[in-house]
């Protein structure tokens, strides 16, 4: 059985775009860790999964544009596989 994180893969690898360029890619890395690290100071942590996905994004150099859809219907999915 493929897991969520493979089918993600698999559909992203179907998308038309462009890829973020390599400054755009480390901005987008960065904000990432910031948020992370803010998440952590308010005692929130992502789950392994879902922090999985997000560095698949980043790893694929989506823009937001293209990203965000996914991430809403990520959530979705990974909530009723649950």
């Amino acid at each position: 059985m493929m897991d969520i994180l493979d089918a993600y893969r698999v559909r992203i690898a179907e998308l038309d775009f462009t890829p973020l360029s390599d400054e755009a890619a480390a901005q987008a890395r960065a904000a990432y860790a910031e948020s992370v690290a803010s998440a952590r100071i308010e005692g929130a942590e992502m789950a392994a999964q879902d922090a999985a996905f997000i560095e698949m994004l980043l790893d694929m150099r989506m823009p937001q544009n293209v990203a965000m859809p996914l991430i809403l219907q990520y959530g979705h999915d990974a909530v009723a596989a649950h």
